[in-house]
């Protein structure tokens, strides 16, 4: 969503002007891991008296008349190094391609919020318009009803809550908010005392096709792209589990971290058409939500090696085979349906012995995952900073197969 304004002298021939567009473009793609359909830029021609600048230089810099002035406006969390590489990126590419001293490409980037853009319409398309899960002043867990600008849904049953992923229109794919939305729904059915099992599932034809890459670029880089904040609890449960059972449905494509936070469930139903997939290793990312833990414990490292170093994608009766489900219903309606009876079957037994089930289950796993829990933000975040994701995610939006360099 980056708005570009390039301030270039009148007299510079056009193809100049063509070369600084496409240099900041393709450091915003490459550097700054942009979409490739953001492209806005705007660009004045100026007379000599228009462009003005200190005569004696700036910070040991001297300028000349063929100065460019570029600025970046783009939603803020990009890390320091990132902007660094992107400075240098342009600057080299303007001095190597349109022969402009590197002195005189001039960049600043302001950043903003995602509330602060309209693309049209006169509506603001990246608003936090829906309303955050919470307790209500009686402690209970608020519905949310399913709307277009719910991503998270919150639908109470009696003793049992369905918590849906509402993003059908980007295949479910969860962006940092839909992520913190889930991780306060959590929050909230585990701290209600009227609750005793919840129901996770997707609207829509597909589960969740998993991470929202883009959107969560800025976070990954900080090496903490999944940290909770106060009233939430993490839905990869890396440190701390849900003290009641969750109950996953899943159908239709339910890939990467859509398929982790699937394997965070006590129990798993799906339907026919699931289409199961752990292929970030073909993208040059790697599984940051507990795959290489919970894949691997679920149905043994050959099973989990076989799809994960792979990137293959398998099915109901596959994954019924490995043990990653234990019911398979022949459409999303009776999956749905089979979750919120055994949703209900667990709602009727005592919820004291539920507790002390789930809590002695845990002694014996987690502690000897703790330390591999432990590495997953680093190593999430290192590799969104490597030459092969960039390469991954070029690839991906040119319709082609990648070259990996292991850089």
């Amino acid at each position: 969503m980056p708005v570009v304004r390039i301030d270039i002298n009148k007299d510079a021939p056009a193809e100049r002007v063509r070369v600084v567009s496409q240099a900041v473009y393709a450091a915003m793609i490459e550097i700054a891991n942009v979409p490739i359909s953001d492209k806005f830029q705007v660009v004045t021609r100026h007379s000599a008296d228009e462009i003005i600048y200190p005569d004696e230089g700036y910070l040991g810099i001297q300028y000349s008349p063929d100065l460019i002035i570029i600025q970046v406006t783009w939603v803020g969390g990009r890390t320091t190094d990132v902007k660094k590489q992107f400075y240098q990126r342009i600057a080299d590419e303007i001095h190597a391609k349109a022969g402009i001293r590197k002195e005189d490409v001039w960049i600043n980037l302001v950043d903003d919020g995602r509330e602060d853009w309209s693309f049209g319409k006169g509506e603001m398309q990246y608003a936090p318009k829906t309303a955050v899960p919470s307790l209500n002043d009686k402690g209970r867990m608020a519905d949310i009803p399913l709307s277009p600008q719910a991503k998270i849904t919150v639908e109470r049953r009696g003793e049992i809550v369905l918590i849906g992923v509402n993003r059908p229109q980007i295949y479910n794919r969860f962006d940092p908010d839909a992520f913190f939305r889930l991780a306060k729904a959590y929050y909230d059915f585990d701290n209600d005392p009227s609750l005793r099992a919840a129901v996770f599932f997707g609207h829509g034809e597909n589960f969740s096709r998993g991470i929202d890459v883009d959107a969560f670029v800025p976070l990954a880089k900080t090496g903490k792209p999944f940290a909770m904040k106060e009233g939430m609890l993490d839905p990869f449960a890396r440190s701390q589990q849900l003290s009641k059972p969750l109950i996953a449905v899943v159908h239709g494509d339910t890939w990467n971290m859509a398929h982790e936070l699937h394997l965070v469930a006590d129990i798993r139903v799906a339907s026919a058409d699931v289409r199961f997939g752990q292929d970030e290793n073909t993208h040059g990312r790697f599984p940051g939500g507990g795959a290489t833990i919970r894949f691997l414990r679920e149905t043994g490292w050959g099973n989990a090696m076989r799809y994960m170093l792979t990137g293959d994608h398998w099915g109901a009766e596959e994954a019924y085979r490995m043990g990653v489900i234990q019911e398979i219903a022949p459409n999303p309606a009776k999956a749905l349906e089979a979750g919120i009876g055994l949703a209900r079957k667990i709602a009727a037994s005592g919820p004291l012995g539920i507790k002390t089930t789930l809590e002695s289950a845990h002694l014996s796993i987690d502690e000897s995952e703790a330390a591999a829990f432990g590495k997953l933000n680093e190593q999430f975040g290192g590799l969104f900073r490597t030459e092969d994701f960039i390469e991954g995610r070029k690839a991906e939006a040119e319709g082609r197969q990648p070259v990996y360099r292991g850089k």
